[in-house]
């Protein structure tokens, strides 16, 4: 009886903490801002980053993002989504 007491505790803590850890591990990259800094609409948008670093964040609709300059992050939502990257020209 012990035993099945001490496994549906664990098993109920594993359930509590897995998502926790996940997203910790997971769901970040390396150095990138968390939050969105630029946020689409449930329409269809024309997103554009700006000259610093952005987390643009696209959602449903049929959206174009196009980070511009920056060290961007282009995270897509549902829809369909077209994402360009402005590369910088040098002569």
């Amino acid at each position: 009886m012990k035993i099945r007491v001490i496994l549906v505790s664990v098993a109920t803590l594993g359930l509590l903490a897995a998502p926790a850890l996940a997203n910790g591990v997971l769901g970040a990259t390396a150095g990138a801002k968390a939050e969105c800094t630029i946020t689409g609409t449930a329409a269809s948008d024309d997103i554009n980053g700006t000259t610093r670093d952005d987390v643009i964040c696209t959602k449903a609709g049929r959206d174009t993002a196009d980070g511009r300059e920056g060290n961007d992050i282009i995270r897509l939502g549902q829809g369909t989504t077209r994402a360009s990257v402005g590369m910088a020209r040098t002569s």
